[in-house]
């Protein structure tokens, strides 16, 4: 180095592929920081896609992780709700649905238990021909 001259700290924020991927990179001296869009978190290094799918995301519905993002398929007797799949009550949907039975609520769907004289027929009570 020759006299009289000074270090200038350089641009971490320059490179490719970008140094916080999907985030924008603040340079500072020394080093710098990430600022990372929903979805994605700074692990001290680059912005990486939170795996929303690791918790509950979808509650009863199949999770599918996107970047930085997550869909949720709703399998049959649930429907979306706020971004997840919600058991739905066919019991108080539909207050007939064991006709003389008692409708009973069970994960994605419903059982009937039907009084003497009456049998299940597949999701509702009918009269046994005695």
């Amino acid at each position: 180095m020759e006299e009289g001259s000074t270090c200038v700290e350089g641009d971490d924020c320059r490179g490719e592929p970008p140094v916080c991927g999907a985030g924008t990179c603040v340079n500072h001296e020394p080093g710098y920081d990430c600022t990372c869009p929903m979805g994605y978190e700074d692990d001290g290094t680059t912005c990486v896609d939170i795996d929303e799918c690791a918790g509950d995301a979808c509650g009863v519905g199949i999770c599918t992780n996107t970047d930085g993002a997550f869909t949720c398929e709703c399998p049959a007797g649930s429907l979306e709700m706020d971004g997840t799949c919600v058991d739905v009550d066919e019991c108080m949907d539909d207050l007939t649905i064991c006709g003389v039975g008692t409708c009973m609520n069970t994960d994605l769907s419903y059982d009937c238990t039907c009084p003497m004289g009456y049998v299940d027929a597949g999701m509702t009570c009918v009269d046994v021909a005695e």
